[in-house]
């Protein structure tokens, strides 16, 4: 079986999807244009792990004195992990469909129209 063929299912993490791949001496390390650096977490990771680690900011809307107000709330689950430029994401939906992000040079996830951009068998 190809690493491109998975018989319809995809593995639930990147690191499976690279293992498989080195296995069947199908793997080819890739770096980031920004880093050139290699690797899990530095040129690949999984989403889950990234929405974790990585500074996301939400904007929220608030009512005050009956005016609108928009404002920016920020998270940042792990301060010790910087933001990755670069990066690609792999995201396991379920068994037979997955998508792929990638992030800009300023660490955020790619977008097309102001929605995510990603790559799917979907």
């Amino acid at each position: 079986m190809s690493i491109y063929d998975h018989n319809g299912t995809y593995p639930r993490s990147a690191e499976l999807l690279k293992n498989e791949a080195v296995e069947q001496n199908e793997w080819k390390p890739f770096k980031t244009p920004y880093t050139h650096t290699y690797g899990y977490g530095l040129s690949f990771e999984d989403m889950s792990k990234w929405k974790k680690s990585e500074l996301h900011k939400r904007q929220s809307a608030g009512y005050f004195w009956g005016l609108r107000v928009r404002w920016q709330e920020t998270e940042l689950a792990d301060k010790t992990k910087p933001v990755t430029p670069g990066l690609v994401l792999y995201e396991y939906i379920k068994p037979t469909h997955y998508r792929i992000y990638g992030l800009d040079g300023k660490g955020s996830v790619i977008k097309d129209r102001d929605r995510k951009f990603y790559l799917s068998n979907e």
